[in-house]
Order: C-alpha cells, then structure tokens, then sequence
C-alpha cells in the first residue's frame, strides 16, 4: 500500500516518532526507499536517535526542527500537509489541525505505550482526543513553570504561585508566553474560586471557554505593565533574562537549565497549582 505524503501524515501524527514508530512493523526490503520526515521542536531528536531508528527499521529517518507552534502550523498549511510525516504540537494545539484537515486518529492497537507516563496518556485526552478519536500520543515532554532570579525576585519557593508573577514587587520585570500565560492566571484563580467554572473545563465546552477567559483576560490587562517581554522560542526567553530585564517568567524548564549552565543565579519550581506540560 503506498501513501502520499499527506495521508501518512494523517495516519501518524504524534507527539513524537518514539510513540509511534515502534508499534509499526516494516519490511526493512519495502522500507529501504522510504524516509521518514520529522518535524519537531528543536532540539528533540539527535543524530544517534535517528540513526538507532534507522537500524531498527531499515527507514531513513530526517529532522527538521521548528520554534513555535505557530511555525508548525503555518507550515503545514502553506503546504496543505505535505513535506512532513511526523508532527509534535503541543496538545492544546491539536484541534486546530482537524480544522483544517491536516490530520487523521491514530490506530491506538499500534502504539506503543511502555516507558509513557499514565498521567501523560491521560492528562493528553484533553486536546488530543476529539470526539472520541485519539490524535495525539505524548512520547516527549518537559515542563513549563516559573523561572526567577534569586538575587532579585521575592519567591517563596515553598508557596510558590502562579499569583508570584504578578507580585508588584517585580516591577516591569516579567517575562511570559501570551497563551499560556492565560491558563497560569486560570490555574491561580481557579484555587482562589475566582472562575465560574473549573478551569479544565475550558477545553470542554465554549460556554465555560467564554465565561472562564473573560475572567482569566480582565485580570491579566491589570498586570500587562510589568512585562518586560513576550517570549515564543527558548532564545528569546533566554534572552529575556540575559539582556532585557526579567527577573522572573513563566517559561520551559530548559530556559532555566540553561542559563544556569552559565552561571546565572536562576531557580525553577513547579507552583502549588501544578506546571504545565
């Protein structure tokens, strides 16, 4: 059976090939002319782990690595789907690429779930399956959370809060990412019983959506003075320490591993709310 490349992007969206790609036997013969194409955020994949994919499977396997979600999906539309096989949104993400076709469920009797986490299978549902279809299977992930500097920002790490950001204390020296800064003001104002409905349920339904963000934006236009800057990739939210003033974010556990790796004075915790994954 031979599939364009539109479809077997369709048939094999995943939060990353070690998901999937195992639970899929190929004839090393039939897979000899076959590459797989993988489109995933940087600094994912290496060459040792394309190169043991490759041994296993007899397929040629590439990456090409992207920043953002944005540029995921633009891509995919400028191309209709095309020129990727295997995909990594973020979960959130997930049904904005059945709105336009881009994808298809995933047959989830050939996946491989050994070495997943059962909090990721299950905390992936929401976003990653739709109607009953799963779209989605979690094989690669981090955290995201609150970044600070030590020396500067007023954390009490033991109660640390999504509320710590917005601490007026901080002046305009806060960093975050503009949607899922949104959800960190939900998940804070939902344990103060500030939101009509639970947060998760959000991604449930438009009613809850609507009623949930009118809350969650209100109070954030009262804090848009203390940002020093929006961030979308790990360089600029990097730089959003190094150069432009931050002294506390809501950003991805590798921007604080790797200032910290320069000697910087940076912690990173999970707030009593829950970080992001």
């Amino acid at each position: 059976m031979s599939f364009t490349r539109r479809r077997f992007l369709q048939g094999t969206l995943a939060a990353g090939a070690v998901a999937t790609v195992p639970s899929f036997y190929i004839n090393k013969v039939l897979a000899q002319d076959q590459t797989l194409r993988i489109y995933a955020w940087a600094g994912y994949f290496t060459d040792e782990m394309l190169a043991d994919f490759t041994e296993k499977t007899g397929i040629r396997a590439t990456f090409t690595p992207y920043g953002t979600n944005d540029e995921l999906m633009n891509s995919l539309r400028a191309s209709d789907g095309s020129g990727f096989d295997v995909i990594m949104p973020t979960v959130d993400r997930v049904p904005g690429y059945l709105d336009y076709d881009l994808v298809q469920p995933l047959d989830e009797s050939r996946i491989n779930w050994n070495g997943a986490l059962d909090s990721a299978i299950e905390g992936s549902r929401v976003g990653g399956v739709v109607d009953g279809k799963r779209y989605f299977a979690p094989s690669d992930w981090g955290t995201e959370a609150i970044t600070w500097h030590r020396r500067f920002a007023d954390v009490d790490r033991a109660n640390l809060s999504y509320a710590d950001l917005w601490n007026p204390d901080h002046g305009q020296g806060v960093t975050v990412r503009g949607h899922s800064a949104l959800v960190g003001i939900g998940l804070w104002l939902e344990r103060e019983g500030r939101l009509p409905f639970p947060m998760l349920d959000s991604y449930k339904s438009e009613e809850a959506m609507r009623a949930n963000f009118d809350v969650i934006v209100e109070e954030a236009a009262k804090h848009k003075h203390m940002l020093a800057q929006f961030w979308d990739t790990e360089n600029e939210a990097q730089a959003a320490f190094r150069t432009n003033g931050a002294i506390i974010g809501q950003t991805w556990d590798s921007t604080a591993f790797r200032l910290q790796q320069e000697g910087e004075d940076i912690a990173y915790g999970a707030p009593k709310e829950g970080a992001l994954a």
